[in-house]
Order: structure tokens, then sequence, then C-alpha cells
């Protein structure tokens, strides 16, 4: 597909007898940043298409693309942040450290890293490739309504300064989570790509493709966010291989 046929179907998106919600534009209101709306569709690559698109062209030319999908949940944590003064300077916090923190406070019997046996079994088939925080659960195979957002940062984990997320139940608070996208985006590049209530997705260039790089970062993402293991995948190996063999990591807060 050439970029005339993505930016096609992207105004055909917009264009076909779609209004956008007053819930998504109070959030890019909020948001105060470029952005295109995005009627729900069941076009799922030519989204993946144009995100790339965007990425490609944001790093030479000062933004970050993010998916951001609207929602009450979001729209109030927004809303909340504004009233209450919430800015969310550049965090001093070491993203290493809290993340090895994080693991120990939950780890398999309080020991981390755990046995390396547990990774004995390898070679599973198990890969990310498109994101999955925009799905509508009610529709199978359709998106939610969703905006691109193009945000004007230097650096990508400050894309949390623009859309403040975080501390509700075990989710890290807004200068943790932009501490370790700092750590993440300095060691594997990967970068903030897709934000709702509860789901933030992250892109990389290319998979990590290297096994014990991606069973470090599998006990750092399941510091991170426990509810990947708890209630998603269960089993560190097979998110180590999630992550060994994908461009788009997935973390979700209950």
């Amino acid at each position: 597909m050439g970029l005339f046929d993505i930016f096609k179907k992207k105004d055909d998106n917009i264009a076909n007898e779609y209004t956008p919600s007053v819930i998504a534009k109070k959030i890019a209101e909020i948001i105060d940043c470029p952005h295109e709306f995005y009627a729900p569709t069941s076009d799922i690559q030519t989204l993946m298409d144009i995100y790339e698109y965007e990425y490609k062209k944001g790093k030479d030319n000062g933004y970050i693309p993010v998916w951001i999908v609207p929602s009450d949940t979001l729209l109030e944590t927004l809303e909340m942040n504004i009233e209450d003064g919430q800015t969310v300077d550049d965090t001093n916090i070491d993203g290493k450290r809290f993340l090895n923190l994080r693991t120990s406070e939950y780890g398999h019997d309080g020991d981390f890293p755990v046995d390396r046996s547990v990774y004995d079994d390898w070679g599973g088939d198990y890969k990310t490739l498109v994101f999955s925080g925009w799905d509508d659960f009610d529709k199978k195979g359709m998106t939610v309504e969703l905006i691109l957002v193009k945000i004007p940062v230097s650096n990508p984990w400050e894309v949390i300064k623009k859309v403040q997320i975080g501390g509700w139940n075990d989710c890290p608070v807004s200068e943790e989570i932009m501490a370790v996208l700092r750590y993440w985006y300095n060691e594997h590049g990967a970068v903030p790509a897709l934000i709702s209530s509860d789901v933030l997705e992250m892109y990389l260039p290319r998979p990590v493709n290297d096994r014990e790089k991606a069973i470090i970062l599998a006990e750092e993402h399941f510091g991170f966010c426990s509810d990947i293991i708890f209630q998603g995948v269960e089993e560190l190996n097979i998110l180590a291989q999630y992550i060994n063999n994908s461009n788009i990591w997935y973390f979700w807060w209950d």
C-alpha cells in the first residue's frame, strides 16, 4: 500500500458520516496538540500504516504520535489534573532502579531474579504486531473512536507531561511512568504509542530479538505492570517470548 492509498483511506475514515464525540473533543482540547479524529473502523492495518508513517515523520519534525482512546474515565483523569493544578516535571527517579524495586516487591516468593529454568521452554510463536488498546470489546474486529495526537516534545517520555496518567490502584504515578519510559527509550528505543484510561502501549522500530534481553525485560515489565502476569499471560516465560518477538509492548492496570 502506497502513501496515497493510506491517506485516501484516512480521509474517508474521517469524513464518512462521522462526527467526533463530545468526550473526544474535550480530551483533544485538554491535550492541546495537533490532532486528527478517527471513526471506529475494522481496517486495523491502515491505522498501523498511518501510525508508522507519523512515527517516522515525527522523528524529523519534532513530535511523537500517540493514539488516544477517548472515554469518560480518561476525560475525568485529565480534568482532575487540571483542576488540581498538577504538572509533571522532569523526574530524577532512576527508572531501572524503580523497576527493580517493584519487581522485588511482587516477586515469586519475594525472590528475583527468578530461577532461569522457568525460561527453558522457549520457541513459541508469541508476538504482538498491532495495538489492542483501541479494541471495541462489544464489536469484535472493530476499534473504538480514536484521536491521533502529535505531541511536540524533544524526548518521547515527555508525552506524559501532556497526557498525565497513573496513580490508580497499582499503576505507577506519572513521574514514575515518565522515568520508566525514559529508561526504556534509552535502552531499547521504545516510545509511548497508545494511551487509554487503563492501557499504555509502546512501539519499537524492531523487536528485541535477544533472549537474554527479553528475559530481563519480562521481569521489568512485571514490575511495572504486574497485571499483565496475574491477569494476563500468567507466565514470565510466555511474556518474555512476546517481548522478544514483538515491536509492541502492552500494559494494562486493573
